[in-house]
C-alpha cells in the first residue's frame, strides 16, 4: 500500500485500477478505462511475484514503471523481471526475495533520466553496525524452521499498519558490499523458489474452493509467498489455524485494499476484485530453504481441510 506515498509526496495524483482474479495483476479493461490524456505513467506491480506483461499496457507518451519488489529473480521470456520497463524499482526490506533489511534500488534504461545519482551511501559506523545486526538477524530468522519456531515472538514486531510518510535516507555502505557479493548467489537460489512454486501449483491445481494464480506462458515467477484465494472464508481460517498448529507460518498479507488505507477519493465499494482478494487471501511460504517434505505436508493439510 505504501507505493502511493512517494507519488503523493511528489505532488502527483494517484489513480488506482482494479486487479483481476486470474493472475492477481491489473485488470486490463479497468486500467484502460482509467487512462486519460493526463496520465503520466503506469506502474506495473508483480504482486506476490507473479510476472505481469507490460507490453499489454504500453501506450504512446506514457512511461511504464515496474515494481518488482516481490518479483526479484523472475523472468518473462528471456528478459529478467526488473528490466521490462523504462524505469523499475525494488525493495530490499524484510520478506523480499533479495533482502538486506533496508533500502532498495532504482533502475533506469540507458537514456532515461541520465545523470541521476543512484547511490546515496552512509559510512557512519553506528548506522553500518546497526544495519549489519539487522541483516544477520533477518537472515537467521528467515530460515523456515527457525521462523516457525519463533513466529509468536516475531509476529509481535511485525508492522501491522502501512507507513504514513515516505522518507529517503542514506544506504549503509556495508549493505552495498554485502548486496554486491550476494547478488549472483541469490539469483541462483531463486530457481529453488521456482521449483517450490511449481510443485505447490501442480499439487493444488484443480482443488475445489481454491483460486490459484495463473502464470503467463513463457514466464518464471519467483514468488515471495504463494497466494491462495479461498472461496470460503471459514475454510481459509481453518487452514490457517491447522497450518499454525503444525508450525507453518501463513499470512493474510493484505487485510484491506489500498483505497481503504489511504483517502484517495474513492468509494469503499469500488474495486470489487481487490476487496475480494483482501477478504479471501491466505499466503503460504515457498522459501528456497523450505524442505520438500514440509511442502508436501503443507499441501496435504490444505487439501484435507478444504475437501471437508
Amino acid at each position: 500500500p505504501e507505493l502511493v506515498l512517494p507519488i503523493l509526496k511528489a505532488g502527483l495524483k494517484v489513480k488506482l485500477a482494479d486487479i483481476n482474479l486470474k493472475n492477481f495483476g491489473y485488470s486490463l479493461q479497468d486500467l484502460e478505462n482509467r487512462v486519460t490524456n493526463r496520465t503520466l505513467a503506469i506502474i506495473i506491480v508483480h504482486l506476490f511475484g507473479v510476472v505481469q506483461n507490460p507490453e499489454e499496457v504500453k501506450k504512446e507518451g506514457i512511461t511504464l514503471i515496474e515494481d518488482f519488489a516481490q518479483g526479484f529473480g523472475g523472468y518473462f521470456g528471456l528478459s529478467k523481471v526488473g528490466t521490462l520497463c523504462d524505469i523499475s524499482f525494488t525493495s530490499f526490506l524484510r520478506g523480499k526475495n533479495f533482502s538486506l533489511g533496508e533500502g532498495g534500488v532504482l533502475i533506469f534504461k540507458r537514456g532515461v533520466f541520465d545523470g541521476i545519482p543512484i547511490r546515496r551511501k552512509s559510512f557512519s559506523f553506528y548506522k553500518n553496525v546497526k544495519a549489519l545486526i539487522r541483516y544477520y538477524g533477518i537472515s537467521f530468522f528467515s530460515i523456515p524452521d527457525i521462523y516457525g519456531l519463533f513466529y509468536p515472538l516475531l509476529n509481535f514486531f511485525k508492522q501491522k499498519t502501512p507507513s504514513s510518510n515516505f522518507v529517503i535516507s542514506e544506504f549503509p555502505s556495508i549493505l552495498d558490499k554485502i548486496g554486491g557479493a550476494l547478488f549472483d548467489e541469490i539469483s541462483k537460489l531463486c530457481f529453488n523458489v521456482i521449483y517450490n512454486v511449481n510443485f505447490i501449483y501442480n499439487s493444488l491445481n484443480g482443488v475445489e474452493d481454491l483460486i490459484l494464480p495463473h502464470f503467463p506462458s513463457g514466464s518464471n515467477s519467483v514468488l515471495t509467498r504463494f497466494p491462495l484465494i479461498f472461496k470460503s472464508k471459514k475454510k481459509r481460517f481453518l487452514v490457517k489455524e491447522r497450518l499454525k498448529k503444525e508450525g507453518f507460518e501463513t499470512s493474510y498479507f493484505y487485510l484491506k485494499p489500498v483505497h481503504h488505507h489511504f483517502d484517495l477519493g474513492y468509494k469503499e465499494d469500488e474495486f470489487p476484485n481487490a476487496r475480494f482478494l483482501a477478504e479471501h487471501l491466505l499466503t503460504i511460504p515457498c522459501h528456497y530453504k523450505l524442505k520438500k517434505d514440509d511442502i508436501i505436508k503443507m499441501v496435504e493439510i490444505i487439501k484435507r481441510v478444504v475437501s471437508r
